[in-house]
């Protein structure tokens, strides 16, 4: 077994690793021969951690397949003194292919002893409003300029791996160990995607009061804007089905295009059992009102019926609470709208930054 150890010099700033003492962390990444538990070996276990002020990186390499339990033995013993184990998909892979194989070397494992914490499952569910292909580890770093000097694949490295139990050629040992170096180093880095999804966390709060911009448009778009408390550290769009609201790196202004919808709908009043269904006129009416009316032309109103309708343009909300009356396309509808022409939207405005509010939150993702 080899065992390499050495320092090296992180940039360890931003919001993620502010919520921690490095003292408290190590960050591990394996290589091993294929995926099977029975049928393949662990040959490589890097770690990075922090002592005595510095970033320490240690890989424990096996120079042969017997030399499997003394590198888990190596790691398990170092983990052990840490409380947070950071990793890249370990939680999927790494840490349960490092537990079958302790269980089968007759070795303890320090996973249940330390808390866990998946760089892969914070990520992946900003992935769309980041604007990622995929979660994949090079497609982040390519998001984040992080260019490697390592050029191989995990599959490639099998086969170096191969090789060099072969013939013990340190050229390809060397570059085994630079993949899995650089698998670990920028770890590191690759935590800013979280400065970027903090700001996203905080837009909210960003925005100012004053409407930039206001119009709408011919094809019925409303369009306006909002200034910002800070300049955007990337581009993103946030978007569903009507609304669409996109900002610009370095830019200090949010910009908002809703598509406003022309149709006739419903607003449906709590307590059915106390209205009646106006058979004639298709709306529900207070039994306090009711009651004077033909027997015939008025019945009891059931869930589905007991409703207002309304045609003309309207905008949908994501705030129930708008106080104003809410609109469905049907009872079933999960989509709430509020009707613009009687509220006047291009003077009164509607507050639209509480409803702006309203989208974002709707789209940014509860996790993290």
């Amino acid at each position: 077994m080899i065992k390499i150890k050495k320092n090296c010099q992180l940039d360890a700033k931003g919001a993620f690793l502010a919520n921690y003492n490095f003292s408290d962390l190590i960050f591990f990444d394996i290589e091993s021969t294929g995926f099977s538990i029975e049928y393949s070996n662990v040959y490589l276990i890097g770690a990075v951690y922090y002592q005595k002020n510095q970033w320490v990186l240690e890989q424990f390499f096996a120079e042969n397949l017997s030399e499997e339990k003394k590198i888990i033995e190596e790691f398990f013993t170092l983990a052990s003194a840490y409380n947070y184990i950071i990793h890249f998909n370990g939680d999927t892979f790494d840490i349960p292919y490092l537990e079958k194989k302790a269980s089968l070397h007759h070795l303890e494992a320090p996973f249940k002893k330390i808390t866990s914490i998946d760089i892969l499952k914070l990520i992946r569910p900003y992935q769309k409003i980041l604007g990622l292909e995929n979660c994949k580890l090079k497609t982040i770093e390519h998001f984040l300029d992080i260019n490697r000097k390592d050029i191989y694949s995990g599959k490639e490295l099998i086969e170096l791996y191969q090789q060099f139990c072969k013939k013990h050629d340190p050229k390809v040992k060397e570059n085994i160990l630079l993949h899995n170096e650089e698998d670990l180093l920028y770890l590191i880095p690759l935590l800013k995607i979280f400065d970027l999804i903090q700001f996203i966390k905080d837009l909210k709060v960003n925005i100012l009061d004053n409407i930039q911009a206001f119009d709408i448009t011919v094809d019925n778009d409303l369009l306006f804007s909002f200034a910002l408390l800070k300049a955007a550290p990337l581009s993103l769009q946030l978007k569903n089905e009507n609304w669409a609201c996109s900002i610009t790196k370095d830019s200090l202004h949010l910009d908002f295009k809703v598509k406003l919808v022309e149709d006739t709908m419903y607003h449906f009043f709590p307590n059915y059992k106390d209205y009646y269904y106006l058979i004639d006129e298709d709306e529900a009416i207070h039994k306090s009102l009711g009651a004077f009316l033909p027997k015939d032309k008025r019945k009891q109103a059931k869930v589905s019926n007991c409703y207002t309708k309304r045609k003309g343009l309207f905008l949908q909300t994501f705030q129930p609470d708008i106080r104003l009356p809410v609109f469905k396309k049907s009872y079933d509808s999960k989509e709430m709208y509020i009707l613009l022409d009687d509220n006047k939207i291009d003077h009164q405005k509607l507050n639209l930054k509480d409803l702006a509010l309203a989208f974002i939150d709707s789209q940014i993702p509860r996790s993290l």
